[in-house]
């Protein structure tokens, strides 16, 4: 289920002010380290609540598998939190050489 995280900041004009002085494209570049930094919060706390199959293949593949994904659509920058398509590891791969 997704969730909505609202954030009210109070006396932050002149942050404000500064950051539209900014190229845009360094603009974007900062909010989306700060929002990869604010998603990597989360992706920690979803990983500690993950179950973790103790037998198997490989255990603790699905825990492992939780990440980030960041998309921009129309000026508006959202990172989705799970489990990432197509993770996957190789399992008794030999390699020679």
């Amino acid at each position: 289920m997704p969730s909505e995280v609202k954030v009210e900041m109070h006396g932050t004009e002149q942050l404000l002010a500064a950051f539209k002085d900014l190229k845009e494209s360094v603009r974007k570049r900062i909010l989306r380290k700060a929002l990869q930094k604010g998603a990597d919060i989360y992706v920690e706390a979803v990983k500690s609540f993950a179950p973790v199959a103790k037998t198997g293949p490989v255990p603790g593949l699905y825990k492992r598998s939780i990440g980030t994904v960041g998309k921009s659509r129309k000026g508006v920058l959202t990172f989705l939190i799970g489990p990432r398509r197509g993770f996957k590891v190789q399992i008794g791969v030999v390699s020679r050489g």
